[in-house]
């Protein structure tokens, strides 16, 4: 895709992805750094605050819960104490502990009147002063089991559900009551009540620098909200209940969290701004209340957000800086190279008289440069000798053709050769190679019953080897005509060859007569190739050897002369080694086996069928391999007298 940009462009792009890559990933760690580290921070925040606001409300609650409990052991070591003196010590109590609102000693044996209820003083704090009030108390058994059971069952302090007062504008209260015992039995005389006002609670919740949208709340043992900034749910709503109101699981999962009393943090959705915030919680051991705290995360993620904009801006300005700087490196390499690509556009139109400008400098442009230029120049040079060398080479090629247009000529190539003839059926076929080989085939009636055949293969290709043939096929001729006999031709072809063979070349010639009448063949091989005489009686043979050289090796070369009688229906095939040396691809052979079994196999009438349906089969498998030698075949099937 870059290659459609010039080389200026790639290296800046290229410049630009490296250093943004770089940046990035180096930002992206930071932030992932800074962001687990807020987290943390966020975390220990959370619960710093909530372990807080949990000692306070311990600290206070232990304070009243000792208050309470000296003034019960007080009553209890003086059972006998009157109403004033009862009076007094309360007064001294909430004077010396702000923390307590009101305070009164309930007696376990109080006597009701006729509506069943009974009447107690109560010291409590009104403008800042304190007061004494008659208080009218149930006696009723399931009001006496609810303010006395759990206190007389475990002997210890307890402190009531959070409720509202009745009297004081609704205030929430909370309240302490510990157990009053006497004399050396231990008896149950009743209880000293301590009442807290939780205003002071709420407030140091909501003073609490928790952000814009966080917050803390305090839950009861049930999981009743205490202190929570929306009203509504104090002393009222249940997080149990919340979360089924508003289909919050998380709520739900919260709600089950709080009777376990543990500490803890989570990460959960606000129910006031509807924001991902850290819950932290904190158990208040004296109560059973649970502290909770709810930081936003975009609180402590403002910062980080502050830093990523400044990194952006940063960032933009150093790439602007950095693509400028680029460009500049990059239009410094790239315009030498662009005035070189001008110039050298010249070559491409054939044009090599125009040297190259010169670059200054010893850099990789100047190299190029000068490497252009001597290009040039290599090319003008190597570009006429190609045009001297393409030159000799057309001449040669004419030479090439004209020297296989003669030995195409030399070869009889109109079948049927003899249609006035049927006592004998002929064919012939040379497919010459790329370059001009040397073989050679003829054939000729000697007189109305005699039919020669020779076939033969110059060892040498091109030009010389084409004019070998010629020589060897006109002396052939011309000694045809003088006799019959196929080893006395051959003697004395062997003789005039090797009279003027100044280049020791040589030749394989099988030279046979076929007397038509008798069908007798006697023939000469001068290191041939031993033709196949086959039939559909006898299968594919070879005819007997007759022995003797190649011509032109030796003037006195002797030849032996063989004979052999054809039957009617016999066919004899003569070839040149380009057909069994034949090569496919894979540099196999076509092989002597793989012709016999093609000519054992040949079921055609006439020897045109066989020699083209066996070139047809050497083609193809010799296909994808470059023909190296000529394809030569002669084929004569005796057919007797007709």
């Amino acid at each position: 895709m870059l290659n459609r940009y010039s080389i200026a462009w790639r290296m800046t792009i290229l410049v630009l992805l490296g250093a943004g890559l770089i940046l990035g990933s180096i930002s992206a760690y930071s932030n992932w750094v800074a962001r687990s580290l807020i987290n943390g921070e966020l975390e220990g925040q959370a619960k710093f605050v909530a372990n807080s606001v949990a000692g306070r409300i311990n600290a206070v609650e232990q304070s009243v819960t000792g208050a309470t409990t000296r003034m019960a052991s007080a009553i209890g070591a003086n059972p006998s104490m009157s109403d004033s003196e009862r009076e007094t010590m309360l007064r001294n109590a909430l004077m010396w502990k702000d923390d307590i609102y009101g305070a009164a000693v309930v007696p376990y044996t109080a006597k009701s009147d006729s509506t069943g209820k009974c009447v107690v003083s109560y010291v409590h704090r009104v403008g800042g002063k304190l007061i004494t009030s008659q208080v009218t108390l149930s006696t009723s058994p399931k009001d006496l089991q609810d303010r006395f059971s759990t206190v007389m069952k475990t002997g210890r302090p307890d402190w009531y559900k959070p409720y509202f007062g009745q009297g004081l504008n609704k205030t929430l209260m909370v309240t302490c009551a510990c157990p009053i015992y006497v004399g050396k039995e231990h008896k149950f005389w009743g209880v000293v009540e301590s009442d807290v006002s939780l205003d002071w609670l709420r407030s140091l919740l909501l003073k609490l620098p928790l952000g814009k949208s966080g917050y803390a709340f305090l839950v009861s043992s049930d999981g009743t909200y205490i202190a929570h900034p929306v009203k509504k749910y104090v002393g009222v709503k249940k997080i149990a209940d919340v979360a089924v109101e508003t289909n919050r699981q998380d709520l739900a999962e919260l709600a089950g969290r709080i009777p376990a009393k543990k500490s803890g943090f989570s990460v959960m959705r606000t129910g006031i701004s509807d924001r991902d915030s850290g819950l932290a919680l904190s158990p208040v051991r004296s109560t059973g209340w649970t502290v909770g705290v709810m930081l936003p995360l975009e609180t402590l993620m403002q910062p980080i957000v502050k830093l990523d904009r400044a990194d952006v801006g940063i960032g933009i300005t150093g790439f602007a800086v950095l693509l400028l700087i680029a460009l500049l490196i990059a239009r410094s390499i790239s315009m030498p190279i662009r005035h070189l690509d001008a110039v050298t556009r010249t070559l491409s139109t054939g044009n090599l008289e125009n040297p190259l400008p010169v670059v200054d400098g010893n850099d990789e442009v100047a190299h190029l440069s000068h490497s252009f230029e001597a290009m040039r120049r290599d090319l003008k040079t190597q570009i006429e000798k190609l045009r001297v060398t393409t030159e000799a080479k057309q001449r040669i090629e004419t030479e090439i053709h004209i020297a296989r247009d003669i030995q195409m000529s030399l070869v009889p190539s109109k079948f049927p050769a003899y249609p006035n003839r049927h006592d004998f059926d002929l064919f012939a076929i040379l497919d010459p190679a790329r370059e001009v080989g040397g073989d050679f085939y003829n054939f000729s009636l000697i007189d109305s019953d005699h039919l020669s055949l020779v076939i033969g293969d110059v060892a040498g290709k091109g030009i010389p080897g084409a004019m070998f043939m010629a020589v060897t096929v006109t002396l052939l001729k011309a000694l045809t005509t003088q006799a019959c006999d196929p080893a006395e031709v051959l003697r004395k072809l062997n003789e005039e060859i090797c009279e003027q063979n100044d280049s020791n070349m040589f030749a394989t010639i099988f030279f046979g007569v076929l007397c038509l009448s008798t069908g007798e063949l006697s023939y000469a091989n001068a290191g041939h190739n031993p033709p196949f005489i086959f039939n559909a009686r006898d299968g594919v043979s070879e005819i007997p050897r007759a022995k003797g050289p190649a011509v032109g090796i030796s003037p006195m070369s002797a030849y032996k002369a063989g004979a052999l009688t054809m039957q009617t229906g016999d066919t004899l095939f003569l070839y040149t080694d380009g057909v069994t040396e034949a090569a496919n691809a894979g540099n196999e052979l076509f092989g002597v086996s793989r012709t016999k079994r093609i000519l054992s196999d040949f079921e055609h009438e006439s020897t045109s069928d066989l020699l083209l349906d066996l070139r047809k089969q050497v083609l193809a498998y010799s296909y994808g391999a470059e023909q190296s030698d000529d394809i030569t075949m002669l084929a004569v099937k005796y057919l007797g007298e007709m």
